[in-house]
């Protein structure tokens, strides 16, 4: 990302060309926004300054392949084994979870589910919900939750077996 990209103060990430060459505003949580401006601050950007928000070095952006390099680095610091290459834990396994999570997050602020998909839809760039449904994966955690929230609409309806 180009710093001219980020709007600090108002914490808004401005994505140009991105999969199937879309561009879109993306808003960042509070405690984001407010990690890039240390950041900024401790590199010792000012405003107007040109070029890319996180270099590897001074005019260099990190490439896909810098980044898969440093989160295997990651993932070896953390005692994580990889199964290989593509085969997990990747990079864009965060993006899944990322998904379930914000999902999870707008509804039990009490957003229905059909509402926030869309919305998670949008802010993950995606074009349709279909392609939004791919990230969202039932993780057992959530089994409970989603039976106390469907049981005033199916309450009584299926008759307790008793064995």
């Amino acid at each position: 990302m180009q710093i001219k990209d980020i709007d600090l103060m108002d914490g808004i990430l401005h994505v140009h060309r991105s999969k199937y060459k879309s561009s879109r505003l993306v808003p960042m949580s509070w405690g984001l926004a407010e990690n890039c401006r240390d950041y900024y601050t401790q590199l010792g950007y000012y405003q107007g300054k040109n070029g890319y928000f996180f270099e590897v070095s001074p005019g260099v952006p990190y490439t896909s392949g810098s980044c898969y390099n440093r989160f295997r680095s990651f993932l070896e610091e953390a005692g994580i084994r990889s199964k290989g290459r593509g085969r997990g834990p990747r990079l864009h396994d965060a993006r899944h979870t990322y998904a379930v999570y914000a999902l999870d997050h707008m509804v039990k602020q009490g957003m229905d589910i059909y509402c926030a998909l869309p919305i998670l839809s949008s802010y993950m760039g995606h074009r349709t919900i279909e392609s939004t449904e791919k990230y969202v994966r039932l993780v057992p955690s959530f089994h409970n939750d989603i039976i106390d929230a469907l049981k005033p609409i199916y309450n009584g309806l299926f008759p307790e077996v008793v064995g």
